[in-house]
């Protein structure tokens, strides 16, 4: 999905037939010779009635307001004057400026619910065993409760509960304190606990996918352009679950 949003971001004549090749197949009929179009996997995700549609991640991801920072990023590396090339197009952070304009907050919200319903999906499929027997969870930074939503109807006997700041930035020092206090609490239970952390990990291109490595990097620039922040390498997660 990230690949589509690229290849829309910098159309031209030939990415332009690029982009339609990604989301339509071309069949040629021997019999008739008479050519016909159907939609790919990708193209599929991006049906509104599809239950894992991507659409509004898609929009969310190609709205100007998200799109102008990236304009701004050769300046904002000469000249570190704003925290985010987010606040150099802007003149206020992310967050500041989804709080006085609805329709952003609005599509943001859609958008990363888009994504965490397609992530569940996976995780639910993939996972399952993970959260199999447990009689409480926290989602913390759970934004709509979308994913818990989903997680909710497959384990109906454990009690879900949402809890989100809307505004909060995962850098090192919010995730140590986050993990710092589940550690805390988790103590607290007789029968003890889990942390679970649903979130993909950097590699350099020798130990990574290659099909993945292109939307693990453009996740990585997102987090940067918009928030300052980063995907983290398996070692940096190590790191970071060792300082907590």
């Amino acid at each position: 999905l990230w690949l589509l949003v690229s290849i829309i971001q910098n159309s031209t004549a030939s990415t332009a037939s690029c982009a339609s090749s990604f989301i339509l197949a071309s069949l040629l009929n021997p019999t008739d010779q008479q050519r016909a179009y159907v939609l790919t996997t990708v193209s599929h995700l991006l049906r509104k009635d599809n239950p894992l549609s991507s659409t509004p991640f898609i929009l969310g991801m190609l709205d100007p307001v998200l799109l102008k920072p990236w304009q701004y990023l050769s300046s904002w590396f000469q000249n570190l004057d704003h925290p985010t090339a987010f606040s150099a197009a802007h003149g206020e952070s992310m967050w500041d400026y989804a709080g006085h304009e609805p329709r952003v907050n609005h599509f943001f919200n859609d958008a990363m619910a888009s994504d965490g319903l397609l992530a569940a999906s996976v995780v639910l499929s993939k996972c399952k065993g993970v959260f199999e027997g447990l009689k409480s969870v926290v989602d913390v930074g759970g934004g709509t409760g979308i994913i818990t939503k989903i997680f909710a109807k497959a384990f109906p006997q454990t009690e879900f509960t949402v809890f989100d700041l809307p505004h909060w930035i995962l850098h090192d020092q919010d995730c140590i304190k986050i993990l710092e206090r589940c550690k805390e609490e988790i103590g607290k239970k007789e029968n003890g606990g889990k942390i679970v952390i649903m979130e993909m990990k950097i590699e350099n291109q020798e130990l990574d996918e290659h099909q993945s490595t292109e939307t693990k990097l453009s996740f990585d620039m997102g987090m940067m352009v918009c928030l300052g922040g980063q995907e983290r390498s398996e070692q940096q997660w190590s790191k970071l679950f060792a300082h907590a």
